[in-house]
């Protein structure tokens, strides 16, 4: 199937999803008016993870993710380079359970995006506002790890496309810091080819790994102050490890062999 062809029917197959996910928004509408949140919080937990591995597949991908047994217990700020819009669909995916992202205000305005991002627990804030966002990731944020919430946010503030990692801001480590939030690094290879390399919906093979957790709370100030350097030079160097990885699979298929990937979860 060309690629024109295959983007047609994933479009397809987006509008239509969207349109079953308002029905759903409005079952879990009706559940919440009548105070049965539990109910809608189920329908939340489970819709979620499965729309992106629904999404994923019908691209024609696979989603192999390592270092589950990194995550810690309760809540915990994710942070990742980042590729495509792909990216939260395969972390979703590969978390298996619905977290909230910071995201550009524009989205929250998309109907049934909108209201869905507010289910999951998203942060809007305004690029261009930086003292305002800043303000608003204090807030909000703050208060949903200190309940035991899971939030993500893509230090570079803007896709990479699969080039190189671009520098990280600090907004995310000062609003982990100022939770008392454990730090989970995420690197993310792959995503880009599945939109952004060609502009059209193509298949790829993408790599989730989940780096050991970093608790901020016992570092040192001056390591505190390093973090973004840090997490960057360890996300950038654990990317190009699942580059030359890929890259060693590509060859042996093209050979007529299989080389086994690192032991993780797959998805396709």
């Amino acid at each position: 199937m060309s690629p024109l062809i295959k983007t047609v029917f994933w479009l397809l197959y987006l509008v239509g999803y969207m349109t079953f996910a308002m029905f759903l928004l409005a079952v879990i509408g009706w559940h919440r008016k009548r105070g049965n949140h539990e109910r809608a919080t189920e329908m939340v937990n489970y819709w979620v993870p499965r729309w992106a591995a629904d999404l994923l597949r019908a691209t024609g991908s696979e989603v192999t993710v390592t270092g589950l047994q990194n995550l810690p217990d309760g809540g915990f700020m994710m942070m990742g380079n980042h590729q495509s819009f792909f990216d939260i669909p395969a972390l979703l995916l590969a978390l298996g359970r619905p977290y909230g992202f910071i995201a550009k205000s524009s989205l929250d305005r998309i109907p049934a995006l909108g209201h869905w991002m507010r289910e999951i627990g998203c942060v809007s804030i305004c690029r261009e506002d930086p003292r305002g966002a800043m303000a608003m990731l204090l807030d909000q944020c703050v208060d949903r790890l200190q309940q035991g919430g899971i939030l993500c946010i893509f230090p570079e503030g803007t896709r990479s496309g699969g080039g190189e990692v671009k520098p990280f801001k600090k907004g995310g480590f000062v609003t982990a810091i100022n939770a008392g939030a454990p730090i989970v690094p995420v690197a993310i290879e792959g995503t880009y080819h599945l939109w952004e390399e060609h502009h059209a919906i193509c298949a790829g093979q993408i790599r989730v790994s989940i780096l050991p957790t970093i608790y901020p709370d016992r570092l040192s100030d001056e390591q505190r102050e390093m973090l973004p350097l840090r997490l960057r030079k360890e996300i950038a160097a654990e990317r190009e490890r699942l580059v030359a990885e890929l890259a060693r699979q590509n060859e042996e298929q093209h050979k007529g062999g299989w080389a086994d990937p690192d032991p993780g979860t797959a998805v396709g």
